[in-house]
């Protein structure tokens, strides 16, 4: 893992060197820039253990607006609200995030139900950049929570940049863990309409392959997923 951290680092460090990332990330008081990106626990990388001997690694880069400006929110719904307190949730954070077009709408939303708030965080901010538009959920309770959300959300108007329109999200993806009895977590991370990523997978003999996106969540899978068996990603 310290090795795979380190050489994500110094890709981090070229890229930016190189142009194709902006100099963006600073220190949170102090305001100091390093100039490359390369700072205290940033970048952040998450790892998952999967059966196999391949390597599959992903970049995500996700916006200031969409992450720091309203992209992210956070509320414990009680469990007698159910599902209408938790879409209740999600609309009223969206409506409230999209004023001026401030999370660059149409959005890719992910919602993280249950668990903890920071396990629901983390699953809202994974389902928003890693599961592949058209994908659902297999469950069909949380499946139709992605339906009902995509259709209510699509009704709003806010449309691109909030300027008005009939699209104001192009997916919603719901995952969801399971919760203490005293309340649910649900967060809301919204990914911006430019959604850019890049994903490989390093074979045990040394070759690579170009993967379309990373099959984060195995149990979502699209018709000619590219994910077969993989190792550490």
């Amino acid at each position: 893992m310290l090795g795979l951290t380190d050489a994500m680092r110094a890709a981090v460090r070229r890229a930016t060197e190189a142009g194709y990332l902006r100099k963006t990330m600073k220190h949170p008081l102090t305001g100091f820039d390093p100039g490359d990106n390369i700072g205290e626990n940033i970048p952040w990388p998450s790892f998952k253990f999967v059966p196999g001997d391949a390597l599959e690694m992903a970049y995500v880069a996700k916006g200031g607006g969409s992450e720091c400006f309203g992209g992210t929110r956070h509320r414990v719904v009680a469990f007698a609200d159910g599902v209408k307190g938790i879409e209740k949730f999600v609309i009223d954070s969206f409506v409230e995030a999209t004023r001026s077009g401030g999370i660059c709408p149409p959005n890719i939303l992910g919602i993280g139900i249950g668990g903890t708030a920071n396990v629901a965080a983390n699953l809202a901010k994974e389902a928003a950049c890693l599961r592949p538009i058209g994908s659902r959920h297999p469950e069909p309770l949380f499946r139709k929570i992605e339906e009902d959300l995509y259709e209510a959300l699509n009704s709003l108007g806010i449309g691109v940049m909030g300027i008005g329109g009939d699209t104001s999200v192009l997916a919603v993806h719901v995952e969801y863990a399971y919760t203490h009895i005293a309340g649910i977590c649900v967060d809301m991370s919204a990914n911006c309409m430019v959604a850019r990523r890049a994903a490989t997978r390093i074979k045990a003999d040394g070759s690579t392959e170009v993967l379309p996106y990373l099959n984060w969540f195995r149990d979502t899978r699209l018709s000619g997923d590219p994910g077969q068996e993989g190792g550490a990603f």
